[in-house]
């Protein structure tokens, strides 16, 4: 069989894999550094002893670069921690401040508020016992509002927490003791799914596209579940399509240089079609014909096919088929040389399907042959288009 082919490409070079991951792992260390920088910043606020230094290696080797990442989310765990405890023992030094203070005829807050039960007797003996359930549950609190991150939020339900203390109604105590337990709470839920949204978002680090700032902006204001599953779908769905383009790029690179070393020629390169990034390379051994190799990146396929570039007999159009069909394969041949692995997944009989015609040719700028819309050249109908 020796018509139409398409070959299946994997990029499996360990050279450009490591590249990569090695240009996201960068990225992804410079976010950790931001990270960082304004955890440290909040720390200096309760002042906090500074945090072990993480260095930028020098040089950034593929071990560096790993063991950099590894520095930075420790250290970062470490911040997070330190700050949830200097925050709460802020909160907890203010809160025991308010609890001692007396008004101006001597008599503690706490003692302001009357009993929930009037009509109970050993009303003060109650009272003692509801305010110390009242605190007891306002400092269980306080420990999931040191947890939040965010000092405008942290700081609001500090003086919420503060208030509570302060009022004369222990009914309206435990009313206000509920909106501030339900507002921490649903706080630090928004703060995970934040943490889970950014966290995805590191994905596409490496990523300087419109629609990665965008996600990563998404990310940024991330407070639900349902936040975190979308941004987490279009996030893989970005990074697949990038690494689909990479890989064609990485293709299109080494299938230019295994041609020439085929005895190819390829004046004009690669253009962008409406199938992708299609080149029109002659032989001398076949005059009047050149063999179109098309690249597409959704599919991860490299589709190959005979176009006939004068008048030609359907006789002749077979020959060059057959003859070229050795050299086609040599090409996909030659780029698992490149790290580039390719398996043949459709092929046709010689003849089996018209071969495309253009009146010019793709040698010394006389035209591509590419499947671009130009002078005396057919555009092959998309089901040709895939062999």
């Amino acid at each position: 069989m020796s018509g139409p082919k398409g070959f299946g490409y994997e990029v499996i070079s360990p050279g450009e894999l490591r590249r990569r991951e090695d240009r996201a792992r960068r990225a992804r260390c410079g976010l950790h550094q931001l990270t960082l920088a304004r955890l440290t910043a909040q720390l200096a606020a309760y002042a906090s002893p500074p945090l072990p230094a993480v260095r930028e290696p020098v040089p950034k080797t593929h071990e560096a670069l790993i063991a950099w990442e590894a520095a930075l989310t420790e250290t970062i765990d470490a911040a997070r921690a330190r700050l949830r405890t200097a925050s709460s023992e802020a909160i907890m030094a203010r809160l025991t401040a308010s609890r001692l203070a007396v008004d101006a005829a001597g008599v503690s807050l706490g003692e302001r508020l009357a009993p929930s039960d009037t009509s109970a007797t050993n009303g003060s003996d109650r009272l003692a016992a509801d305010v110390d359930r009242l605190n007891t549950d306002v400092d269980r609190v306080v420990e999931v509002v040191a947890s939040l991150r965010d000092p405008k939020i942290r700081e609001e339900l500090t003086a919420a927490a503060i208030g509570i203390g302060q009022l004369s109604s222990l009914a309206q105590a435990k009313g206000d003791l509920l909106t501030l337990k339900t507002r921490a709470v649903g706080a630090l839920r928004a703060q995970d799914c934040r943490d889970l949204a950014l966290n995805a978002v590191l994905e596409i680090a490496d990523i300087d596209s419109q629609e990665a700032n965008r996600l990563r902006a998404l990310a940024d204001g991330a407070s639900t579940d349902a936040d975190v599953s979308l941004i987490a779908r279009e996030v893989a769905a970005h990074k697949a399509a990038q690494t689909k383009a990479a890989d064609a790029e990485f293709v299109e690179a080494a299938l230019a240089e295994v041609l020439a070393e085929a005895g190819f020629k390829v004046a004009e390169g690669f253009d962008l079609s409406d199938f992708g990034r299609v080149a029109l390379a002659e032989h001398e051994d076949h005059p009047g014909y050149g063999v179109r190799f098309q690249v597409s990146p959704e599919s991860g396929m490299l589709f190959t096919r005979v176009v006939a570039q004068r008048a030609t007999t359907p006789e002749d159009d077979a020959r060059v088929e057959r003859e070229t069909c050795a050299k086609v394969h040599g090409v996909a041949g030659r780029l698992r040389d490149r790290g580039i692995g390719t398996e043949l997944r459709v092929e046709r009989q010689p003849g089996e399907r018209p071969v495309d015609r253009s009146e010019t040719s793709a040698v010394g700028g006389r035209g591509t042959g590419t499947g671009k819309k130009k002078h005396g050249q057919r555009r092959a109908a998309p089901r040709e288009r895939s062999a």
